[in-house]
């Protein structure tokens, strides 16, 4: 499977369309899918990073100004798309054109682009997903993600959007892995250990550009508060932050530790070091929900507004006013509030945690990836195919029971075990209408035990996790009853329990189990 990413990363746009992008590309490709991006040279673009984890970027020429004016502009950002929508939609067909491979999906992360540049652009992929958070203009697409909390369906509604599919709210957030890994950890903090634990550890992050140094702002709120030689700053900057230096000088001559971080890749192990958080509106508010972490937070953008009035109005965090207006004395005083009302913190800790669970990004892909594969009953004619794959040097090598089988003795075995109800014999059918491999369940009351085996000839494509996320859907709705599902496997088959565990099967004594 291809699929192509349309997004830029700019001082005037910033860095988290890229950044949310490069994660569920990162998802994608443990499924094994080939992800190859698409971005325009502008000032402050991450075209190192996109290189750096191994994605094939195609780069559009830097345009004469980074804001391209259109006095008739019928999008609210057309100006950062810096060409005329036009000329971006030919250019990025040209791309398409020279990759000369199918393109499952175009993946659209881009507040400049609407159904004008999406209509020019359909016909040479196969289907086009729109990542949006502002409801601010048409679409036509197939798929639309908007993560925005609350989100409902009416918000696009009122603009005509046509999508086929729509997936909306928080549940959807596209965070990495790490912030999940961390997730227990911090709960656990917040729910045993916090009370007690007299040290105020503080998160400053303000976004990968950071242009009107809010960060500066808020040390200077900070400065005036006494905070004690083993408390803690931590300030996170991104790779362009342009008041890297001038922050480093100001943290020296606060009495507390201080760490400045820049251009990291352990950000959700810094954030769980942390009590209290102070923070912009985008994507990092959902990696701040996900780890229960409370956080005063800034706006430091429009799109921004709607986001942080749900957070507060549901108890979630606290809200500070916007970049463009802060007020020094209210900062302070709502920081000395939180670092001094440890009851406050903790409220906001269980609410916010409700809000983001951190498996937004496999929900997607799950969801993008569910077409590739159909399941069907294997009857007797399957029984010979079914042999050549059981009998493989490499299946029976993986399996407990690794003695070469016999012809007559596997179609004795499944003759009888196709008239036992207790199991189910399914075969995996992908998009070419071809069997590729097979799954066998053990039904016994609410529980089953699962196992299955690839066409050989198939192993090595990342199949796995994609057959499997597929499968768990069919389970709820064929066989209601069951609760749970069991996985035996040999330890030494590290491929098999790599691939069971990225579908969110959990190891308990030996065995693998998904609960329903």
């Amino acid at each position: 499977m291809n699929i192509v990413f349309r997004v830029d990363a700019a001082q005037h746009i910033g860095s988290g369309h890229v950044m949310r992008c490069l994660t569920l590309a990162d998802e994608l490709s443990q499924h094994g899918v080939n992800c190859i991006f698409i971005s325009r040279e502008f000032e402050g673009n991450l075209f190192s990073l996109i290189k750096e984890k191994g994605y094939l970027l195609y780069s559009l020429s830097s345009p004469i100004t980074s804001l391209y004016q259109n006095p008739n502009q019928l999008v609210p950002h057309e100006h950062w798309l810096g060409v005329n929508y036009e000329v971006d939609a030919k250019q990025t067909i040209d791309i398409l054109n020279m990759i000369s491979i199918k393109i499952d999906w175009l993946i659209v992360d881009h507040y400049a682009i609407d159904s004008r540049w999406e209509e020019i652009v359909k016909p040479y992929v196969q289907k086009i997903m729109i990542i949006d958070d502002l409801a601010d203009r048409q679409h036509d697409c197939d798929l639309l993600l908007d993560q925005t909390y609350q989100r409902n369906k009416t918000a696009y509604d009122n603009n005509k959007v046509k999508s086929q599919h729509y997936l909306l709210g928080s549940k959807y957030c596209l965070l990495r892995n790490e912030f999940l890994e961390n997730r227990n950890k911090t709960l656990q903090y917040f729910d045993h250990e916090y009370i007690d634990d007299t040290s105020k550890r503080i998160l400053i992050s303000m976004g990968g550009v950071d242009k009107d140094n809010i960060t500066g702002k808020i040390l200077d709120s900070l400065s005036d508060i006494n905070l004690l030689p083993d408390d803690e700053l931590h300030i996170i900057m991104g790779k362009n932050a342009k008041w890297l230096t001038n922050i480093k000088n100001t943290v020296m001559n606060f009495k507390c530790k201080t760490y400045v971080y820049h251009d990291i890749r352990n950000v959700a192990e810094i954030m769980s070091r942390c009590n209290l958080a102070i923070g912009a509106g985008g994507t990092t508010t959902w990696e701040r929900c996900t780890l229960g972490l409370p956080s005063i937070i800034i706006s430091i953008a429009e799109n921004q507004n709607l986001i942080i009035e749900e957070l507060v109005k549901c108890g979630a965090s606290w809200f500070a006013g916007r970049a463009t207006s802060l007020n020094k004395s209210t900062l302070e005083s709502i920081i000395k509030h939180a670092i001094f009302d440890k009851f406050s913190l903790y409220s906001l800790s269980k609410i916010c945690r409700d809000i983001c669970d951190g498996y937004g990004t496999k929900r997607v892909v799950n969801i993008m990836l569910s077409n590739e594969f159909n399941f069907d009953f294997i009857t007797e004619d399957d029984i010979p195919i079914l042999y050549q794959w059981r009998n493989h040097e490499h299946t029976r090598k993986m399996s407990f029971n690794s003695s070469p089988i016999i012809y007559q003795d596997h179609v004795n075995w499944m003759k009888n075990k196709l008239k036992d109800e207790s199991f189910v014999f399914l075969k995996i059918i992908n998009f070419q209408q071809e069997s590729i491999g097979c799954i066998r369940l053990f039904l016994n009351n609410d529980e089953s035990e699962i196992s299955i085996y690839l066409d050989p000839d198939k192993l090595g494509e990342g199949l796995g996790s994609r057959i499997l996320c597929k499968f768990t859907p069919w389970v709820k709705e064929n066989l209601p009853q069951i609760k749970y599902i069991k996985a035996r496997i040999k330890s030494e088959n590290k491929a098999s329990i790599k691939v069971f565990e990225r579908s969110g099967y959990k190891m308990i004594s030996s065995d693998y189990i998904l609960n329903l």
